[in-house]
C-alpha cells in the first residue's frame, strides 16, 4: 500500500507541468520518512517542531520563523488540513503567500518531523508518511507590511475641481444673460 501511494505521489507531481517543484522526501531514520509534493525543498529533524521552532532555529538556511499555525488548534492556517492520525492525503493552505516571503509546513509524525519549503505556486499539496499523523503546522518568514500611509492627493483632481468650477460659473453666467 504504501508504495502504491508512493508511485500515486510520485506519478501526480510529474504530471504537474506548471508547478516548477517536485516531490521532496526527507528521512529521520528507516521508520520514519516523509514525502511532498510541490514543495521546493525538504528538511528533516528530531523532536517536536512547536517546542523547538522559535526565531533562533534554522531551517532552509534561515531563522527568525514565525509559526503561522497549525491544524490541531488556535489558528488554523489550512484551506483542508491533513488529518491527524493518517499517513497520506492531499491538503491545501490559506492564501498566505502574499503575506510572507516564505513558507513552510511541517509534518510531526513518531520521533521527528519533517520541513517542506513551499513553492509559492501552488496551495495545495500531497504528502505522504511512515507513521501516522501527529499534526501540521505552518510556519512563515520575512513578513511582508502593507504600507498604510495616506495616499496624497494628486494636483490633477485639484486642477480637475478647478475647470469644473470654472464651468459652473460660466453656465451660470450664460443662463443670466
Amino acid at each position: 500500500m504504501q508504495r502504491f501511494l508512493i508511485a500515486a505521489l510520485a506519478a501526480a507531481c510529474l504530471s504537474t507541468a506548471a508547478s516548477a517543484a517536485s516531490l521532496q522526501s526527507c528521512e529521520i531514520d528507516r521508520n520514519n520518512h516523509f514525502w511532498m509534493q510541490s514543495a521546493a525543498g525538504a528538511e528533516c529533524f528530531t523532536g517536536n517542531d512547536t517546542n523547538q521552532i522559535d526565531k533562533n532555529w534554522t531551517m532552509f538556511g534561515q531563522s527568525d520563523w514565525t509559526l503561522i499555525g497549525k491544524n490541531d488548534g488556535g489558528d488554523d492556517p489550512f484551506k483542508v488540513a491533513p488529518i491527524n492520525g493518517t499517513n497520506s492525503g492531499l491538503s491545501f493552505i490559506k492564501d498566505i503567500f502574499d503575506k510572507y516571503d516564505k513558507v513552510v509546513v511541517t509534518l510531526k509524525a513518531g520521533n521527528g518531523f519533517g520541513a517542506f519549503l513551499l513553492d509559492g505556486t501552488s496551495e495545495g499539496f500531497g504528502w505522504f508518511s511512515k507513521k501516522d499523523l501527529s499534526h501540521a503546522s505552518v510556519y512563515g518568514l520575512g513578513e511582508k507590511t502593507v504600507d498604510t500611509s495616506p495616499v496624497p492627493l494628486p494636483m490633477n483632481i485639484l486642477l480637475l475641481s478647478s475647470a469644473i468650477a470654472g464651468f459652473g460659473m460660466w453656465a451660470r453666467k450664460q443662463r443670466r444673460t
